[in-house]
């Protein structure tokens, strides 16, 4: 028995090489597709998500997404839940190669034998066929999964939502080409400010070369580590492939030069008017995020910020407001009632906004920004519990990255390497929390 708690999905220094690590060793599919040898019962892939299971009696189109969804008459039958997604080899005697497997517990047999029957078994099973299992993104949006499959006359739906975007594009890649969907050998990227679309052929043939030869070395720590490599260099080898090719033609040489002076190139995946960069996590997964083309457009473009400030016709300009998060009491319960029990109802909470959603929590839970040193005296002496109550602004500003004349502040002033480390501390610190 194998007890699963899947990390929580926030990035520490050191700790991204040691997850990738892990995923990799676990893809034991890789394996089954290099070596021809099958390992029946074992585990491929495995991750927390929020899963809702609907029924319906009609038929579903191929493309079954949020937008069929409102024309389909459905019933639910679970509730959004969380559940230990596990995708794993089925048995030799099965029609299908993997199946996915939603428990309810994190004590999860790590190989499963048909023959003798565990005593922990999973809450729903769906085998990967074919023919007769789909899957797709349910919301270009936010990156729901959806998988369904045939039930009783009708249809059942699974809608999986893992815990970040990158993850899930990663899932879908991964189970559409359990699915039988093959990789172009070719990557298609417009170039929108030059109105031109270019063709790579096989851009990854060496972060295929690295797995393979750690699917063969099982346990090798050095081709674990070159996969490793291989894979976060994806996106920046694409983007070298492509302005080597624009650098062939003489009529964007003044447009390229300002590009390699000025700006820092990038990779977004487009669909209709919205960008989604490949940056950070979604970079180093380039690679699980192919399946994407089947409703983006990928594109190379100079990295811009967002517009922060906008100037209606005949007004004055705007600015966007700083983000706001503190602590806040709630004067009903989650049903509106003002009174339970005879007595007003309050719930203290701590709101903030993450990945643009409003969550809470509560008090005890809450990481707050810590106060300005300013308000608390010397650094030298610990102030005690009341003076920081007392002390402490009701309200107040966090700007790990003050801005004068175009410069970081703590930058651009001849601070000593000491004081430039302390303030790089905290501004990473504070993006940490």
């Amino acid at each position: 028995m194998v007890r699963f708690n899947t990390p929580a999905g926030v990035n520490q220094r050191g700790g991204d090489d040691e997850a990738i690590k892990s995923r990799i060793s676990r893809r034991r599919s890789w394996r089954y597709f290099r070596n021809g040898e099958a390992y029946p019962g074992h585990i491929v892939k495995t991750e927390k998500m929020l899963v809702r299971i609907d029924t319906t009696v009609q038929d579903l189109p191929k493309e079954y997404d949020e937008n069929a969804g409102i024309k389909i008459k459905s019933r639910t039958l679970e509730k959004w839940r969380e559940y230990v997604v596990v995708c794993r080899e089925s048995a030799k005697d099965q029609e299908s190669e993997f199946s996915i497997q939603l428990y309810k517990t994190r004590v999860i047999p790590s190989v499963e034998d048909a023959q003798k029957r565990t005593a922990r078994r999973c809450a729903h099973e769906v085998p990967l066929l074919r023919r007769t299992t789909n899957v797709n993104l349910y919301s270009s949006l936010d990156k729901t999964l959806v998988l369904w499959m045939p039930w009783k006359g009708g249809s059942k739906i699974f809608l999986l939502r893992p815990r970040s975007s990158a993850s899930s594009v990663e899932w879908y890649t991964f189970l559409r080409s359990v699915l039988g969907w093959k990789r172009a050998p070719d990557l298609q990227i417009n170039v929108p400010d030059l109105d031109v679309s270019l063709r790579i052929l096989n851009p990854f043939d060496d972060l295929e070369a690295a797995r393979a030869a750690a699917s063969r070395q099982s346990g090798d720590e050095a081709a674990i580590l070159k996969t490793i490599e291989a894979e976060k260099a994806v996106a920046n080898t694409v983007i070298q492939r492509c302005m080597t090719m624009l650098q062939g033609t003489k009529e964007w040489s003044k447009v390229l030069d300002a590009w390699v002076e000025h700006e820092k190139m990038g990779l977004a995946w487009k669909r209709y008017d919205r960008l989604e960069w490949i940056h950070g996590a979604n970079e180093q997964r380039m690679y699980g995020s192919l399946a994407m083309q089947k409703s983006h457009d990928l594109e190379l473009r100079p990295k811009k910020h967002y517009s922060t400030s906008v100037k209606p016709t005949d007004k004055p300009g705007m600015e966007e407001p700083a983000p706001v998060e503190g602590f806040l009491i709630r004067l009903t319960s989650q049903r509106g009632r003002v009174q339970r029990y005879g007595k007003m109802f309050f719930k203290r909470l701590y709101f903030f906004t993450h990945d643009h959603y409003l969550c809470y929590c509560r008090p005890a839970k809450a990481l707050p920004p810590p106060p300005p040193k300013a308000s608390l005296g010397r650094a030298s002496s610990i102030p005690t519990a009341v003076e920081i109550t007392e002390k402490t602004p009701l309200v107040y500003a966090v700007n790990p990255y003050p801005v004068k004349d175009g410069r970081i502040e703590w930058l651009a002033r001849s601070n000593t390497s000491d004081n430039v480390e302390r303030a790089d501390e905290e501004a990473y610190t504070e993006a940490e929390r």
